[in-house]
């Protein structure tokens, strides 16, 4: 994490602080690194919510190879029981409309990620390529019901070269 005048370099609207990310959609291999296939799978009781996904590596010579995917779907979350107050825009006998509530309205979601990348390996470096897909669907709690959905797909390049040069030693 950068704060302060180190963030100037990323321009002005890094004021906040910049974040450093790196994920392993670019598998990079550094002495002791160890790529383990991994799948998971959770539930969550609160909105009958299921989380699965899994990453594959594989190498082959110089390549490292990966593609993970995952999903998530919720339905609306469980809250204890509440009692909702409708105010009417003009004054009625029934001025408020009570409503008796045991979970939050329109707080379900449906996430699907999709990714691969591959890295080749050289003496002096390496060069990788990503892409990854981000779909997502998901509720709004308000009076309104509103729904967004987001997607995003990214293409990344990432490269490495030893110069073992004088005025320069590598380039990222």
């Amino acid at each position: 994490i950068l704060r302060g005048s180190s963030t100037l370099i990323y321009g002005c609207n890094a004021v906040g602080g910049v974040i450093n990310l790196y994920d392993d959609s670019i598998p990079v291999y550094h002495s002791g690194s160890d790529f383990k296939n991994q799948f998971i799978s959770r539930f969550s009781s609160v909105n009958d919510g299921w989380y699965n996904g899994g990453i594959i590596f594989h190498e082959m010579n110089n390549f490292i190879f990966q593609m993970y995917a995952t999903r998530r779907t919720t339905s609306d979350y469980d809250v204890p029981s509440f009692e909702l107050h409708h105010e009417d825009e003009e004054p009625t006998l029934n001025a408020h409309e009570d409503e008796e509530m045991d979970y939050v309205n329109n707080s379900q979601s449906d996430i699907k990620t999709f990714g691969l990348g591959g890295t080749y390996h050289f003496d002096k470096g390496y060069v990788g390529l990503s892409y990854s897909n981000y779909d997502s669907i998901y509720g709004v709690p308000n009076h309104e019901a509103s729904i967004l959905d987001v997607n995003k797909k990214k293409t990344s390049l990432r490269a490495f070269y030893n110069f073992d040069q004088a005025y320069f030693d590598s380039m990222h």
